[in-house]
């Protein structure tokens, strides 16, 4: 009986190895897992702030286009409006001083 003990204790030995062997392996396999997502997600988020670069860069340089443009066109309509008769030039001149001088008095009351 005591040689049956022995070899039953030592099959259970090698069971719980077994197991142990299994838990080990498994948790690999996940750490493994945990891992791969691991490094998936820290490409994805320097693909993304790559984009949003050179999205805001793309952003930036037609928004100064745009904004250059609109300028230009602005001071060109002022010019030819101007340039229509002496009493348009004037009275332009003479608006935009009384807009501006009245800025200039809220601005130093503030």
């Amino acid at each position: 009986m005591a040689t049956t003990t022995k070899i039953t204790f030592a099959s259970l030995l090698a069971m719980v190895q077994t197991t142990a062997d299994a838990v080990t392996k498994t948790i690999g396999v996940a750490a493994d897992g945990v891992d791969m997502l691991s490094n998936t997600v820290e490409s994805m988020k320097k693909k993304q702030d790559h984009e949003n670069f050179v999205d805001l860069a793309f952003h930036n340089n037609q928004y100064t286009i745009a904004a250059a443009k609109a300028d230009n066109d602005f001071n060109l309509s002022i010019q030819e409006y101007r340039m229509k008769s002496k009493a348009h030039a004037d009275g332009f001149d003479a608006s935009l001083k009384s807009i501006q001088d009245a800025l200039a008095a809220r601005q130093k009351a503030a």
